[in-house]
């Protein structure tokens, strides 16, 4: 890295600090930056080198809201841009798996290879469609956010395409990649279609197409010189493959395949011209794949959650019609249902190779993601789904799910309201939308949401546990438990409900209830650490120390990083005169939370108790480091002094005590007696 990349170390840009330096090149540099606030957001951030004049700065800013626009499951998604001392920035995920230039040690499988090339072809297909033309297709461009999964990024030189089929523009690209025309400076979606084929041409071989040393030479070659057939130089690809390769090779456009879905298409295994119908076959056949007997039983036997027989049918209407989208998506519903998710996945994807427009495709993977708990492809496909069907009420409450779930709350909240104005009826939407208010601290607003879900479903015992627990945040304790127990009521084994009561019981001082809701939650979950920490908190309450020593040691054996917990577990052995116990327990809750000065002034008045008067001041310093504005540990400190023989800091720490709180009684009789 350079002197510049040194600049960038460690400065802020927007809402990002930048952490360390990834990659440079021509363009300018990568870096790794992390969220000052949502520390768990770890993001790429791309600086360009040269700085922009002020019509360039507005062409950029106008293209990069048209890259945010681009939402696709296999496209890198554009979380911000702008200017940092007129240097232009974008900043996207990190991708922790490396590029597919990475991955390209040697030569792939042809199944291994056809999956990359479809997900980045479906992506591709969608940028046509929303007139963009990516036009530096190259495997560096091309991400892996795992071994399964492909991304396409940097449309940083893309063109939009006019009303034509193709534009003049200057010639840009990576000249192992670009189709003829691009040399002559024209570009299209067939010039995108051309370098996809090269990639899948060099994952095949472990060779480019054409090779040369300068740019010249290359576009000579690209214009000119057949390419060498791909099964020449590996026998193992299908012929299938080969043909659709150099279709789309063609030097001429025209020549090639209309669009990139039909090229995607070409690249399947071609069906049968005679279709015979297996031996073991139970339905019989029919000419159209909607009237087909099998399909229409797959439907039936889903429905009836006959899985394996599903499965069954709907592989038996592929193998006569195997373009056929609904039984693709039929067949990926079931093998989820059966959780073969791999498999689903597949068959998803091949909905999507014969038909990218199907929106219930789209949200059926959607579904998929969000089930694996990949809840940002999960978003990702709802969002193409819902570009198809933008009133889809259940779509957007399934997005509004996700976003909850990856703690993006504003922009949940917005797809529950819009999931609510397709469909105002929709108890789990009102659900949805009062867990998401709940998290935003909008506690009436929750409430009022969840009892909208209520009216519409009496017996929705998420509902009452949601309103139980916003109530309970508003110190409506009465409202919490009446609402918990209905929960309950209607759902006895709702271990969250249980937990709920447990905690407001403790909260109504009512103890040994509160016992008997942690004993009935933890006999339907053993491992509910917070359940436990309840348990602790009310055998505390009662003076009954070692049994709440062992509610807290089961707390932390199942989160042994709660520094609350360790704290509380310093305070009870502190009571119990087990000293080496209680310093153990705070210097472990200061590990976890060092920042938590009622822990730093606790070991202080710990430490003065046992008389090692250096680590207690020590610790009294950390303490109003943290917090000048504590009244009470500036009157411990003030009581180390006197006890070292420290008078005038006594006096000191005293006075200033009672400026704080100038009716702390024992500041001012410290005071008086050491001033009389």
């Amino acid at each position: 890295m350079n002197g510049q990349s040194d600049f960038f170390s460690g400065r802020q840009i927007g809402n990002y600090r930048i952490v360390a330096p990834l990659a440079q090149g021509g363009f300018g540099m990568v870096y790794q930056g992390q969220h000052i606030y949502l520390t768990r957001r770890v993001v790429a951030i791309k600086i360009m080198r040269q700085t922009l004049g002020e019509s360039e700065q507005a062409q950029f800013l106008r293209e990069a809201e048209l890259l945010e626009r681009l939402q696709h499951p296999h496209i890198l998604t554009v979380l911000d841009a702008g200017f940092f001392q007129g240097q232009p920035y974008m900043i996207t995920p990190l991708m922790t798996g490396g590029s597919l230039r990475q991955r390209l040690k040697h030569p792939l499988s042809p199944t291994q290879a056809l999956q990359y090339i479809r997900q980045i072809g479906q992506a591709l297909y969608y940028a046509h469609q929303q007139k963009m033309i990516h036009r530096d297709l190259k495997p560096e461009n091309i991400f892996l956010a795992d071994e399964e999964t492909a991304l396409l990024a940097d449309f940083g030189i893309t063109s939009l395409l006019s009303t034509q089929s193709y534009v003049a523009t200057s010639i840009a690209g990576t000249p192992a990649y670009m189709a003829p025309e691009q040399f002559r400076g024209e570009v299209s979606p067939q010039s995108d279609q051309y370098a996809l084929a090269c990639i899948l041409y060099e994952l095949l071989t472990g060779r480019k197409v054409f090779e040369a040393t300068d740019f010249i030479s290359m576009g000579f070659k690209h214009t000119t010189e057949p390419p060498t057939p791909p099964r020449t130089l590996n026998t193992t690809i299908p012929l299938h493959l080969e043909q659709a390769i150099l279709k789309a090779l063609a030097k001429n456009r025209h020549d090639r395949f209309a669009h990139i879905a039909a090229f995607l298409a070409a690249l399947e295994q071609p069906e049968p011209t005679i279709h015979i119908q297996p031996a073991d076959s139970v339905y019989p056949v029919a000419a159209s794949p909607k009237d087909d007997p099998a399909f229409k039983a797959g439907e039936h036997l889903y429905a009836e959650e006959e899985y394996a027989e599903a499965l069954q049918a709907f592989t038996q209407v592929l193998s006569r019609h195997p373009r056929f989208p609904d039984a693709w998506i039929g067949k990926g519903k079931t093998l989820q249902e059966l959780e073969r998710y791999e498999e689903a996945l597949n068959a998803f994807d091949k909905a999507l190779l014969f038909d990218p427009e199907h929106a219930s495709a789209w949200f059926h993977k959607g579904l998929l993601f969000a089930e694996l708990k990949r809840f940002e492809e999960a978003v990702h496909a709802y969002n193409a789904a819902l570009r198809l069907h933008p009133s889809d009420a259940l779509c957007w409450y399934h997005k509004a799910n996700a976003l909850f779930y990856m703690d993006r709350f504003e922009e949940a909240l917005r797809s529950a309201e819009e999931a609510l104005r397709f469909n105002p009826d929709h108890a789990l939407s009102w659900n949805t939308r009062g867990s998401v208010l709940y998290c935003l601290q909008r506690y009436e607003e929750a409430i009022a949401a969840y009892e909208e879900a209520i009216r519409l479903k009496p017996s929705y015992s998420y509902a009452w546990n949601g309103k139980g627990q916003a109530l309970n945040k508003l110190g409506r304790y009465e409202a919490a438990l009446q609402a918990y127990e209905e929960a309950i009521r209607l759902k006895p084994s709702y271990t969250y409900a249980w937990n709920g009561k447990g905690e407001v019981l403790f909260s109504l001082n009512r103890y040994e209830e509160a016992l008997q809701a942690c004993a009935e939650t933890l006999r339907l979950d053993p491992a509910q650490a917070s359940i436990w920490n309840i348990k602790g908190d009310a055998f505390l309450a009662l003076e009954r120390y070692e049994e709440a020593l062992q509610a807290y040691n089961e707390t932390l054996r199942l989160d042994p990083r709660n520094a609350t917990v360790w704290h509380r577990k310093g305070l009870l052995v502190l009571k119990l005169q087990r000293y080496e116990e209680a310093l153990q327990a705070y210097n472990e809750a200061l590990r976890l939370d060092p920042q938590n000065a009622t822990v730093w002034q606790q070991k202080g008045l710990f430490l003065l108790k046992l008389r090692q008067y250096g680590e207690a001041l020590q610790a009294y310093n950390e303490a109003l480091r943290l917090n000048p504005h504590s009244a009470s540990a500036w009157y411990q400190k003030g009581l180390l002094f006197v006890q070292i023989n420290r008078i005038e800091e006594a006096k000191t720490a005293f006075e200033q005590a009672l400026q704080l709180q100038p009716d702390h009684v024992n500041a001012r009789m410290s005071l008086d007696a050491l001033l009389s």
